[in-house]
């Protein structure tokens, strides 16, 4: 099992950087990434190249990673480096549970903030009610700023 972290494992410096952008909650909640993010995951730059924080999370606290498995948020929040809500698993087991969670990809619980249910080529979408108002904000907030409204 090849380490995705094999360089920072030894610099005690670096390992307290990553830890010092994670907001550890308490032991049962979810520990936000607070820098860096693509889609909603943590990203840490390791040898130049962005790394995703839950999987170093993984490694830093287990010591290893299997590279034919991904490391899966139980919790649904991309975000979140809490190794209690972080396990390996197969990708498609982590794709088949996706329907029982409630959060949203960005953390967002969909019993606060409301889910949109559509229907598109014939499959069910779920839609975070509070995703769709950020991302609106943002469009209207660049067409504005674009002077196109």
């Amino acid at each position: 099992m090849e380490s995705l972290i094999a360089s920072m494992l030894c610099d005690e410096e670096r390992i307290a950087k990553f830890w010092s952008y994670v907001n550890k909650a308490g032991p049962n909640d979810c520990w936000e990434w607070q820098a860096s993010r693509n889609k909603g995951y943590g990203q840490f730059q390791v040898d130049g190249l962005p790394r995703g924080a839950h999987q170093i999370a993984f490694e830093l606290t287990y010591g290893y990673r299997d590279r034919n498995l991904d490391v899966c948020h139980n919790c649904n929040n991309r975000a979140c480096c809490n190794p209690s809500h972080l396990r390996q698993d197969t990708r498609s087991n982590n794709h088949l549970d996706k329907p029982l969670k409630d959060h949203c990809g960005y953390g967002h619980k969909f019993s606060d903030t409301g889910l949109k249910i559509m229907w598109i080529n014939g499959n069910q979408r779920r839609y975070c009610r509070e995703c769709i108002r950020i991302n609106k904000r943002k469009y209207h907030k660049k067409r504005r700023e674009q002077g196109l409204e």
